[in-house]
């Protein structure tokens, strides 16, 4: 069967498939939540699965003015909540 939750890093040279061929093959599989990392951005955008089609349930961004510590919380698993900077740093090391 398909995972509950995907977790998708943009890299420039497969954006284009990562964003649409992966997400169409993870809607149709009926993958529950699908997150897509964008490091260049320093964004996350987590999508849940609806009536078989994805939607955007969450969008956070690093550098946003007023917003300290940004984060993001899965709707899948309500006990998660990650810090962006954690994130980054990591991939960024």
């Amino acid at each position: 069967g398909a995972p509950d939750l995907t977790i998708e890093i943009l890299s420039p040279t497969s954006q284009y498939r990562d964003l649409y061929q992966k997400k169409a093959i993870y809607e149709r599989a009926g993958v529950a939540e699908y997150w897509i990392l964008n490091p260049a951005m320093k964004s996350v955008d987590i999508l849940t699965l609806g009536n078989g089609a994805y939607r955007l349930y969450q969008e956070s961004a690093m550098d946003v003015p007023g917003v300290e510590n940004p984060g993001i919380d899965s709707l899948l698993l309500p006990d998660l909540h990650l810090e962006l900077g954690a994130i980054f740093s990591g991939l960024m090391d």
